[in-house]
């Protein structure tokens, strides 16, 4: 006897054993979150390396920008701010340039020498006079009228706060040879006086008479002298050997006194490389001349 339930099972399964295999599914990627890759995909974390890796280059691109922003612009700021000071401290010569004159043969119409001159010469032409002053350290007598033209040397202000005498010699009157000629009068243009007999001899107001006996008030207290690069400045000044001080011949230098940067300077100016002279009036002169401006004649 037949089992049909059997049989019915054997066929169900030969008919399913004929049936072509189901299709597969394709391989599913693994899941990033577990940190494994493969060749074709890497994971996620080293793509977030890289990420990061390529961010970062691109960061120091633009941090080096900013840096090489910032410090251009502190150092063009800095160089803005110092370049005055800079280009100062290497700029030649003295803070302030100063040129000198002198009137040739003085206002008081008089020079002194120290001896008598070669020869004890008559008469001698005035074209003379030059090299025996210079030969023979001559000075005049009383009084000699100076010009002193400033200029300042520096980008920085250059405040002239005064200018005072350095002694460098101090003697009897000069009483060898006397020199006199007409007086030349007064210089209308004086601005300045020095009592070059007083013990600390300064710069000091002309007085309204125009004359400096009796000036009383430094000059810088109502002056005040700023030089920038390439301004000048004038400022006449008559020295004075005061015969109502202590007689004598001066040799001296002008130191200016001066300002730069908040810092103090000192200045020593000269005529020709020489100190300046000046010398009081002599009881007794050796020898005596009087010149007409084309010859001197013994007296």
């Amino acid at each position: 006897m037949v089992d049909n339930g059997n049989r019915s099972r054997r066929r169900l399964s030969r008919v399913t054993g004929l049936r072509p295999p189901l299709p597969q599914p394709p391989p599913q990627e693994p899941d990033d979150d577990n940190g494994t890759e493969t060749p074709s995909r890497p994971s996620r974390l080293r793509r977030a390396i890289t990420r990061m890796s390529e961010l970062s280059q691109g960061s120091k691109v633009v941090i080096g920008l900013v840096v090489t922003t910032l410090v251009t612009g502190v150092t063009t700021a800095v160089f803005s701010s110092f370049s005055s000071t800079i280009t100062d401290s290497i700029r030649p010569g003295p803070e302030i340039r100063v040129a000198v004159q002198v009137e040739r043969f003085g206002p008081g119409g008089s020079f002194a020498l120290p001896s008598t001159l070669p020869g004890n010469p008559t008469s001698f032409p005035i074209g003379r006079v030059d090299d025996l002053l210079r030969d023979a350290r001559g000075a005049p007598v009383s009084v000699l009228d100076v010009r002193l033209i400033f200029e300042g040397n520096r980008n920085q202000a250059v405040t002239i706060t005064d200018i005072t005498a350095h002694i460098l010699r101090r003697n009897n009157p000069l009483s060898g040879t006397l020199l006199t000629w007409p007086s030349q009068g007064s210089d209308t243009n004086l601005s300045a006086c020095m009592d070059i007999s007083a013990p600390a001899p300064i710069v000091m107001s002309r007085p309204e008479n125009g004359s400096c006996t009796g000036a009383e008030q430094p000059y810088f207290l109502d002056h005040h002298i700023d030089l920038k690069l390439g301004e000048q400045y004038v400022t006449n000044i008559r020295v004075d050997a005061n015969p109502g001080r202590p007689v004598g011949y001066y040799e001296w230098e002008f130191i200016v006194h001066a300002v730069v940067a908040g810092t103090n300077v000192t200045i020593p100016v000269r005529y020709n490389g020489l100190p300046f002279a000046v010398t009081s009036s002599a009881d007794n002169y050796l020898a005596r001349y009087g010149g007409d401006y084309s010859f001197f004649t013994r007296h």
